[in-house]
């Protein structure tokens, strides 16, 4: 698959070897559209998707998702007065309800006379059973099984359809299934997506392809076999979402079906809009990437001026900014993107005027480097947006602050970047 990002490191096509093309094209305010005219769809001021080449959609008074229309086809939704997603009525009448602990953390699923029931650790789900809607041969204490709040205990679960997942120690990536006395593997992309899965034998027993907005396009294997999506997100069959904890996420038009419960606080001008590069960019929770949060280890990040000593430490404007307390943690501008030459778009489209830093940008002047190697070094890279760069704009900090960026510091971490790479 090749991607191509927009002068502002947007994600904004794919293309694929059987010569298809996915676009996600975004206005300025972060509305995206599937077609290079942008007009095969209409948005509300909030951002809501109004209507698309196939259906139309209506919202509550508070920006909920609560009718989808088609020629031949509806969907309704109802919910909670928390917020959370209650019913579901699909086109052919049946309907999928769920419920929530007080965490947001959902317990149940029914659809067609049956119940899924989820226990969780902490803030991912740890078992799963189904059973017949009417059944009561089992009990929940507690509501969930480990983490650092809860402690739970399950008992009385019929055990032959139990599944249990592991993920990864403190993250949201799935690493193993566990049914029927059976364990399956499961791979994982950079992002921690599920792309195949293989049982105990080594044989692959399921494998699948997204395409940018997140909807399945191949698929080998039992269908769902491994229901997560991107990281945080579990796919239901049932309605075409997925369950992002304190949202749901439609992966056919890459949006979500109710507002941000955080606002625009989740750094996102759409606050219907998941994040800006599904490539890089993940949301667990689906409150948005949040400002001074560290990021990610193979994430891309480029110095405009070189990674030699002297372009490391702070400029006037930050030495100014800091004695203010207004560059709290104190550190310097990294850019982040999928290269040097999407890294100088960036710039040049932030600072048009800037002549002395387009010729250094024309120069090749940029460095490159990773946030693990910067972690290598003893520094630290957070998500720090800004006005004009957005969620482009990362600082590089030193956990000593102004004190870590000494020279010794400074020449460890030069050698971190690889230079020149413009």
């Amino acid at each position: 698959v090749r991607f191509e990002h927009d002068i502002f490191g947007n994600l904004s096509a794919a293309a694929y070897s059987d010569g298809t093309w996915d676009y996600k094209l975004p206005d300025e305010i972060g509305n995206l559209f599937k077609s290079k005219d942008k007009k095969d769809r209409q948005y509300g001021k909030a951002g809501q998707l109004l209507k698309d080449e196939k259906y139309t959609y209506t919202y509550d008074e508070v920006g909920n998702l609560i009718e989808k229309e088609s020629v031949s086809e509806v969907w309704k939704y109802r919910w909670t007065q928390s917020g959370m997603l209650k019913t579901v009525v699909r086109p052919d009448r049946k309907k999928v309800e769920f419920t929530y602990d007080a965490l947001g953390r959902r317990l149940t699923k029914t659809f067609q006379s049956q119940t899924t029931h989820f226990v969780w650790d902490g803030n991912v789900p740890l078992h799963e059973w189904t059973t017949a809607t009417d059944e009561s041969n089992f009990e929940i204490k507690g509501g969930t099984l480990g983490g650092a709040e809860t402690t739970g205990e399950l008992e009385h679960i019929t055990p032959e359809n139990l599944i249990t997942w592991i993920f990864e120690d403190g993250t949201f990536i799935p690493m193993a299934k566990l049914q029927d006395e059976k364990s399956y593997s499961i791979i994982t992309d950079h992002l921690g997506t599920p792309t195949e899965a293989y049982d105990e034998q080594g044989e692959k027993v399921w494998s699948r392809q997204l395409n940018i907005y997140g909807e399945t396009r191949r698929e080998s294997g039992e269908k769902n076999f491994i229901p997560f999506l991107y990281q945080g997100q579990y796919f239901d069959e049932e309605t075409e979402l997925a369950y992002n904890r304190y949202r749901y996420y439609s992966p056919e038009t890459g949006l979500y079906v109710s507002q941000d419960p955080i606002g625009l606080d989740g750094n996102n001008p759409n606050i219907y809009a998941y994040t800006r590069d599904s490539n890089i960019w993940v949301d667990p929770k689906g409150l948005e990437f949040v400002s001074g949060q560290s990021l990610p280890g193979d994430t891309k990040l480029y110095r405009v001026g070189g990674g030699d000593v002297g372009n490391l430490g702070f400029n006037d404007r930050e030495i100014k900014a800091i004695n203010r307390g207004q560059l709290d943690p104190p550190g310097i501008s990294l850019i982040r993107a999928n290269s040097a030459e999407e890294a100088g778009n960036i710039m040049k489209a932030a600072f048009p005027k800037a002549t002395g830093l387009h010729q250094s940008i024309d120069s090749g002047n940029i460095a490159e480097t990773t946030a693990k190697k910067i972690r290598e070094a003893g520094f630290d890279v957070i998500h720090d947006p800004t006005k004009r760069l957005g969620d482009a704009h990362a600082r590089l900090i030193h956990p000593n602050g102004v004190d870590g960026f000494s020279d010794a510091n400074k020449s460890n971490l030069s050698s971190k970047f690889n230079s020149g790479c413009g």
